[in-house]
């Protein structure tokens, strides 16, 4: 019964993006960009803000990539989907400093973008139900079986929050480096950008930068102890 309840999962659906506005001279002046509007007791919010320019996978540079596997899901090329391993250190040592979490991308996707209606629906109800996990889980070996690695890491760097009024690694380089394209970023840089799933604004360099430069060295000294870069270039980089 749960298998029929689920979606299709052969299309992920398109990013909504910003769109940005040039003068003559080519200087970026203006944005436009989609709001979501939610109703709480009977008054009307700002949701969802919809700006983000999305990057296709061959834009991102491999040390980017490594960057987020190695501090958010350091057994990604090797999982379907889901890491018992990760889950078994969070019920049994829990989550408190944990360098990464339980969820994998690929359960950040399934939860994000095929059952967000369903997410919705228990948050204004105010409870959670194991029927919508259990799904969640069914549906994690299909997606793994429709799209690759790189397909599902790049829509996922693409969808996520990474600083409070903006989604996607593109606009967070450009709003934090003032770089358009991601092969330009330091190592330095892209390890903080790894940083910030974390949390967006507590991680956010220019509200608290010792938060922030702190959050980043650990992602460094991940990096180091997974071989993607040297011990030498862990201590020039976190300086």
């Amino acid at each position: 019964e749960l298998i029929e309840e689920l979606p299709n999962f052969d299309h992920l659906p398109e990013l909504p993006q910003a769109s940005f506005v040039y003068d003559d001279s080519g200087n970026r002046i203006g944005e436009i960009f989609d709001r979501e509007f939610v109703s709480r007791h009977g008054k009307r919010y700002i949701g969802q803000v919809h700006r983000r320019r999305v990057v296709h996978s061959t834009q991102i540079p491999r040390m980017l990539f490594n960057a987020f596997i190695a501090i958010e899901d350091k057994r990604f090329p090797e999982h379907n989907g889901f890491d018992f391993e990760a889950a078994k250190r969070i019920i049994y040592g829990g989550a408190g400093g944990a360098k990464e979490g339980g969820s994998t991308f690929t359960m950040q996707i399934v939860k994000n973008v095929f059952f967000d209606s369903d997410v919705q629906s228990e948050r204004s109800a105010g409870k959670r139900t194991l029927r919508r996990k259990l799904k969640e889980i069914l549906a994690l070996p299909k997606v793994e079986a429709t799209y690759s690695k790189d397909e599902i890491l790049t829509y996922y760097l693409n969808l996520i929050n990474l600083t409070p009024s903006a989604q996607g690694v593109l606009m967070a380089s450009i709003d934090l480096f003032g770089k358009s394209n991601l092969n330009d970023l330091t190592v330095a840089e892209m390890a903080l950008l790894a940083a910030m799933p974390k949390g967006a604004s507590l991680y956010n360099p220019r509200r608290f930068p010792e938060f922030a430069r702190d959050r980043r060295n650990l992602v460094l000294r991940v990096m180091a102890e997974h071989k993607i870069i040297t011990e030498e270039e862990k201590e020039r980089y976190q300086k």
